[in-house]
């Protein structure tokens, strides 16, 4: 019961912020695959983070600020032992982000994106005793595009093109809350 009230009390200050400061707050969850192999088998991990957009007046243009954590999971013998064991490669990113809306029909809005920041980057490997997680800082990149139905549900797809190991495509579902701030333009 604590956590639904905590829960519903952060979406409510959410809703309050981004209204009075006239941005968008986008709350979002989705899954994430690795891009590249590296000799296991590549499983489905978890994404989720916080996105606040600010439209540019009269623009198909919005600038902001995103924060994400995205696990990718492989699975394989790394042990050498017969025996399958996960590996999580986990990234933490901060980005710039800015989205262009290119299309609209009726209450759907199409757009493309790009973030770029820096991201702390872990690998863990669960159940090695003499194994010590892997941390490092780097670049990341994130390019997008989605669609957002009536101006709150986003369904986007993500890739995050960091240090090889480290690449994932994400598909992202999120909620916004606020509104758009710039007048109705012609796409």
């Amino acid at each position: 019961m604590k956590k639904t009230i905590i829960t519903l009390l952060f979406f409510a200050i959410i809703s309050v912020v981004a209204a009075s400061a006239q941005i968008r707050i986008e709350p979002f969850l989705g899954v994430t695959f690795p891009t590249r192999d590296a000799q296991v088998d590549p499983l489905v991990g978890p994404q989720f983070g916080l996105t606040a957009f600010k439209d540019l007046n009269n623009s198909t243009l919005s600038i902001g600020a995103e924060a994400y954590v995205s696990i990718a999971l492989r699975e394989g013998d790394f042990k050498n032992n017969g025996s399958t064991d996960q590996w999580a490669l986990r990234t933490i990113s901060l980005l710039s982000v800015a989205e262009w809306r290119f299309l609209q029909l009726n209450k759907s809005i199409f757009y493309a994106g790009l973030g770029v920041g820096i991201c702390n980057r872990t690998e863990t490997l669960p159940g090695f005793a003499n194994y010590k997680d892997i941390s490092s800082i780097g670049f990341c990149c994130s390019p997008r595009v989605g669609v957002r139905i009536s101006d709150r549900f986003t369904i986007s797809l993500n890739l995050s093109i960091t240090e090889k190991d480290y690449n994932t495509v994400g598909l992202r579902l999120g909620y916004a809350f606020g509104k758009r701030t710039s007048k109705e333009v012609d796409y």
